[in-house]
């Protein structure tokens, strides 16, 4: 595959107006521009030409002072930088949740490599996670479990279908970390079983007033039912009665984290 320098590095600053927006956030154009760059990094990695590629990765997106896990940034300058806290849970830049899955080093760059154990992010929208496997291992049932949060107190809880969700991918156990836009982690656990992972009593609903108000919902919905049949029977005329169905509409149906862009 023959690379036009110029075309890429402009390719390189046309995505880098929006470097600090996540994959699933770009539109379709961005989306593909993005992937464009990528299949270029991909198709590179083992040959002599990617310490160029990686050169100029790393000048339009090696230098930056806050970074969001699964932005344009992280994609292809993540692995450009040693993260506070990385050391204290492993030896292997790979493992932070910047550079997980990213464009990596070069192979002549002895200080990196990519994690041993499975590498995971855990983004929260305020009501549940969507999880990204960012680095796949198949070899290991251990995973580092990523949180975006600044406060380690406030590191939040995981229900019991958000460990059944992780066990399906294969992950027996996860050191929980929480890191920040600045590229700092923290460790919250050792590793321990998923089981074992703090329970999700952040995963709070609306109906925090117990089931009282649910009760007088129903009670309604049953008074008005009752109250609509008796006019109804009353009047004898069916045709009243209305047939549109408001069923049909789907939601929730999309998929984020994908991590897309992995796959060329």
């Amino acid at each position: 595959m023959k690379i036009d320098l110029g075309s890429f590095e402009d390719k390189l600053r046309e995505i880098s107006k929006f470097k600090n927006k996540l994959y699933d956030e770009l539109d379709h154009g961005q989306q593909k521009h993005v992937d464009q760059v990528w299949q270029v990094v991909d198709v590179t990695i083992d040959t002599n030409s990617y310490p160029t590629i990686w050169g100029l990765l790393k000048k339009h997106f090696g230098s930056f002072t806050t970074i969001k896990p699964r932005s344009v940034l992280a994609i292809f300058g993540g692995c450009s930088k040693d993260y506070d806290g990385v050391s204290d849970f492993s030896s292997e830049t790979g493992s932070s949740a910047f550079c997980a899955g990213s464009a990596p080093r070069p192979k002549s760059d002895d200080s990196f490599k990519f994690s041993s154990k499975n590498v995971l992010f855990a983004s929260h929208d305020g009501k549940k996670y969507t999880f990204h496997h960012l680095h796949k291992v198949a070899s290991s049932s251990d995973g580092f479990l990523h949180q975006a949060e600044d406060d380690i107190s406030k590191v939040k809880g995981f229900t019991n279908g958000d460990k059944a969700q992780l066990k399906s991918f294969g992950i027996k156990r996860v050191q929980l970390i929480s890191v920040s836009i600045t590229g700092k982690h923290q460790v919250v656990s050792p590793f321990i079983p998923v089981e074992e992972l703090p329970s999700g009593k952040t995963h709070k609903t609306h109906n925090s007033g117990g089931n009282g108000g649910v009760i007088l919902i129903i009670v309604i919905i049953i008074i008005a039912l009752v109250i609509i049949y008796f006019l109804f029977s009353q009047s004898g005329r069916s045709n009243r009665s209305s047939s549109g169905s408001y069923g049909s509409s789907s939601y929730g149906g999309s998929s984020y984290g994908s991590s897309n862009y992995m796959r060329l």
